[in-house]
């Protein structure tokens, strides 16, 4: 699995977590996602993705670095968010 976290604009609290990620799991879903961050009591509840995206693959440059800037500009022109 192959996950990008960023942060997306929000209404309500300015900034909220937003998770793209690759999986080979079809069994993989949003909902199961929330569920093991919930379950995790490490990971403090502001750091929590509210939003998942499923993609079959991210940008990455020529050396392998993940290149947010289209990643941003693709949920920008999907207007969706999940």
């Amino acid at each position: 699995m192959d996950v990008a976290v960023l942060g997306m604009p929000d209404e309500k609290w300015g900034e909220s977590v937003l998770a793209f990620i690759v999986s080979k799991d079809p069994s993989l879903t949003a909902e199961a996602l929330e569920e093991f961050c919930i379950k995790n009591e490490n990971l403090a509840r502001f750091k929590r993705p509210r939003h998942y995206r499923f993609v079959d693959e991210l940008p990455r440059n020529a050396s392998g670095k993940i290149q947010k800037f289209l990643l941003r500009e693709q949920k920008i022109e999907s207007g969706s968010n999940s």
